[in-house]
């Protein structure tokens, strides 16, 4: 019995946290209401206090700042709105339109230097026409600049065009601030707008490196890019300039670049999964532009990567001075080779080329690290066990 009692002991000192937070979900999705469930709310932005701030209910006309299951809409041309870093939970999401012709637009950003905007829906997110969500630039207190993170538990996330996203700029100091980056997640993504991760500031102590350039990754099952996402430019630096950022477009049932899209950054990453498929028709040149790597990988050798519609000699994909990786079934126009549309020559072969470590592996290395651990812990009462007698005394 003592021995059974140690075994556990051990455990709950190793897994408490995680069984007490299991537990506290169990609850939660017993007891608790999802946005589904509970009364949804309609909730439009008045701006009635003159404020700007997202946290203040009288800028609200349900009286209150958008919760969990409100149904939330900021109207066109709605100015400067200013929020914490603090997550935003909403039902669902729509910036209006704005008329350019009838400034200002909608810019949603950060409340202070290196603050964040993060918003979370259950349903869709849409950023009309004119519209901005931008962290704010590093400063005095955080070097870095803030982020964007827009997601969609089981909606889309749409950017309309001459819609923004943005990074804040990194801020010059010792070491060179890293610039926000921009995260965009839904069930299918679709950017007819523009991404921007945020540049890297620069170091101004000796020997030091710049900033990293921020990154812009989109996720969904479907990603239909249309407009541009860049990663930011790495800052300079003494010793060492920052690295850019990258643009990552994740979709394992289909990726879609249309002919006016443009991907640019350090790393271009566009990543498939077996049985879906990544099209890039009818692209033009300099399309996809990386500083050090393109990686267009399907998961497997049977994913088609569809090339067709581009015209031989025309560098649709290019990394000066780096590689262009693709895994997958390449497909091309009669007469047309994969040298003549890249540059330099693409390399097609079996392997991951994918710079990102995928969260399913993390969650086995996890996984088994903790195995790992309770096997260690039984192995040592075991141990134990084998020299105490029954009263529990050393034999």
């Amino acid at each position: 019995m003592r021995t059974r009692f140690s075994v556990t002991r051990a455990a709950r000192r190793m897994f408490g946290v995680t069984l007490q937070s299991c537990g506290l979900l169990i609850l939660t999705a017993v007891s608790g209401s999802s946005p589904a469930q509970a009364q949804l709310v309609a909730n439009t932005w008045t701006g009635a206090t003159s404020d700007g701030k997202w946290e203040t209910g009288g800028n609200w006309s349900a009286g209150v700042a958008p919760a969990p299951n409100h149904d939330v809409v900021i109207p066109g041309n709605s100015g400067w709105i200013t929020t914490t870093r603090v997550l935003k939970r909403v039902n669902s999401l729509i910036l209006a339109n704005s008329d350019p012709s009838n400034p200002p637009s909608t810019i949603i950003l950060g409340n202070e230097a290196g603050a964040g905007v993060q918003i979370t829906a259950e349903k869709d997110i849409s950023v009309g026409t004119g519209n901005t969500v931008r962290g704010m630039d590093g400063g005095v207190g955080s070097l870095h600049g803030g982020s964007v993170t827009l997601t969609s538990t089981t909606g889309n996330v749409t950017l309309a065009n001459s819609a923004y996203l943005r990074g804040g700029e990194g801020a010059g100091g010792q070491q060179g601030g890293d610039g926000g980056s921009v995260t965009v997640t839904g069930d299918a993504v679709r950017n007819d707008g523009r991404e921007t991760g945020g540049g890297g500031g620069p170091s101004t102590s000796a020997n030091s490196a710049g900033g990293r350039g921020g990154s812009v990754t989109n996720k969904g099952r479907d990603a239909a890019m249309g407009g541009t996402n860049e990663g930011g430019s790495g800052g300079a630096g003494t010793a060492t300039n920052g690295a850019g950022g990258s643009a990552v477009t994740q979709a394992p049932r289909q990726i879609v670049l249309a002919q006016n899209d443009r991907q640019t950054g350090e790393a271009i990453e566009l990543l498939g999964a077996p049985g879906g498929e990544i099209s890039l028709r009818n692209m033009v040149p300099g399309q996809i532009l990386a500083g050090r790597l393109v990686c267009i990988d399907g998961g497997d050798m049977e994913t088609p990567i569809d090339l067709r519609g581009n015209a031989a000699g025309s560098t649709v994909i290019a990394a000066p001075g780096g590689e262009i990786h693709i895994r997958g079934q390449v497909l091309l126009d009669p007469g047309v080779s994969l040298a003549s549309i890249t540059e330099p020559d693409a390399v097609v072969s079996n392997d991951a080329c994918s710079t990102a470590v995928p969260m399913s592996t993390r969650a086995v290395a996890g996984l088994l690290a903790g195995l790992l651990l309770v096997a260690g812990s039984v192995i040592l009462a075991r141990r134990r066990d084998a020299a105490l007698d029954g009263a529990g005394h050393p034999r």
